[in-house]
């Protein structure tokens, strides 16, 4: 995967909280902005540079962003990095002005946090800032999921994921401001049908247009298949009582997946639909049956009697 700015650090900096350690060197690891901004100046000391704030400052000023320091030195390669990561805090630190980068820094920092105590107004703020970058990119002619993809570079974070996970868990509050967030998006990101099931269910069920964007999603998640969107909506589905649509759906995931694994999700569902219906009985047999396959091999292919059996349940 490729990284620009200060993502890849973020992204071993992020593993290395979920428990995970990527290989490589303790000083691509260290949080930079644990560190004191005298001792960040001490750490440059042993590259022969020599700067304090405002000579910093002043040196800086005519540098576009803090890649480009670096290579203004006279350094090898892994010098360049060790410096790079050194002149990047304090670039975010002391210089006003703002480059990409900084920005997405920001950004990977802010989510990691939202992601630990749910605080979602800063969150928010610098979407709302994204779009905004985004939306001068695209005044520009350029087309709108090229200019994403290249923001996406700089950010450690699955961007899409997060705007999707993040929207949908605010939903149920002050829906105006992340309603507004779906339309900014959605001319730039792939899954755009992801962001039309949030829409989905923002929508007040009186309208007619929400039966019209129930249908297209349900047909359209047939013609191109996405499994976990796919649950989602059979969820969806089955709290509205959207019982035809469920069926249709429900029936051709199990016709289409390959995995036992796959039919575990689905039997989840299907229990939650039964029990929606008060089809006591038959929840009690699809239970039953699920029972037993998550005691079998779910790394085995289904067959059609297996797929059949699952479709009986219906």
């Amino acid at each position: 995967m490729l990284f620009s700015g200060r993502a890849y650090y973020n992204l071993l900096w992020l593993e290395r909280g979920r428990g995970k350690l990527i290989p490589a060197e303790e000083w691509e690891y260290l949080d930079y902005r644990e560190i004191e901004t005298s001792v960040l100046f001490k750490m440059m000391h042993q590259y022969e540079i020599v700067f304090d704030t405002e000579s910093f400052i002043e040196y800086c000023d005519e540098l576009d962003s803090p890649e480009d320091f670096p290579e203004t030195l006279q350094l090898n390669e892994e010098d360049k990095r060790k410096v790079y990561l050194i002149a990047f805090e304090l670039w975010r630190r002391l210089l006003p002005k703002e480059s990409i980068s900084v920005f997405c820094d920001e950004l990977d920092y802010t989510i990691a946090s939202y992601e630990k105590d749910k605080n979602s107004n800063r969150l928010l703020f610098l979407l709302q800032k994204m779009r905004d970058i985004l939306d001068q990119n695209v005044a520009f002619d350029e087309d709108p999921q090229v200019i994403f993809k290249r923001l996406c570079l700089y950010v450690a974070h699955d961007l899409e994921n997060v705007i999707y996970t993040y929207i949908n868990s605010q939903l149920g509050e002050s829906q105006d401001p992340y309603v507004d967030l779906l339309d900014s998006f959605m001319p730039y990101v792939k899954e755009k049908r992801a962001l039309l099931f949030l829409k989905l269910k923002s929508i007040n069920d009186v309208f007619e247009e929400k039966d019209c964007l129930m249908e297209y999603l349900c047909g359209s998640l047939q013609e191109s298949v996405n499994f976990s969107l796919s649950v989602a909506m059979l969820f969806f589905l089955i709290e509205k009582n959207k019982d035809e649509l469920f069926k249709e759906l429900f029936s051709f995931l199990v016709t289409e997946i390959k995995e036992e694994k796959l039919l575990v999700t689905l039997l989840d569902v299907l229990i939650a639909y039964h029990q929606q219906m008060g089809h006591k009985d038959m929840k009690e047999q699809v239970s039953e049956f699920l029972q037993k396959k998550l005691k079998s091999n779910r790394k085995t292919k289904l067959t059609k009697v297996q797929k059949n059996k699952v479709l009986s349940f219906l």
